[in-house]
């Protein structure tokens, strides 16, 4: 296991963790998750990205005001390097946010208010993108 990322919402009634592993012990590695809430333990761990294909890694979480858990992670299943996005919200599914045209995409880092920010490294500067 690698680069935990934890987040917990304001009122401490959800806490979230991701993290980087490779549990059949190849040199790939997948990114997980798990979320608990107030009065329950956390849920099994779910593998995060639809497709495994390639390495994903570097996880980065929060939670925003109405409980839901964010993340977003590099993702190798492309032709490169890309920033995927995903949300514990009913029906929501992992959506890439970079472009493999647009070169590797690295280190994902997000944060939650009013609205949901990430910010990563491409091609020798920063990209951001308000997802939600």
């Amino acid at each position: 296991m690698d680069a935990p990322a934890v987040a917990v919402s304001r009122d401490g009634k959800v806490l979230g963790v991701a993290w980087m592993a490779a549990p059949d012990g190849s040199k790939g590695r997948d990114v997980f998750w798990a979320v608990a809430k107030a009065g329950g333990g956390f849920g099994g761990d779910v593998l995060l990205p639809a497709d495994s294909r390639g390495i994903q890694g570097h996880p980065s979480a929060a939670v925003d005001g109405d409980g839901a858990f964010h993340i977003v992670w590099e993702d190798g299943r492309a032709d490169g390097t890309q920033i995927w996005y995903q949300s514990s919200a009913a029906g929501a599914k992992n959506v890439a946010l970079s472009a493999p045209a647009d070169g590797p995409a690295t280190f994902p880092s997000l944060a939650v208010g009013t609205s949901v920010g990430v910010a990563w490294e491409q091609v020798g500067g920063v990209r951001f993108l308000k997802v939600k």
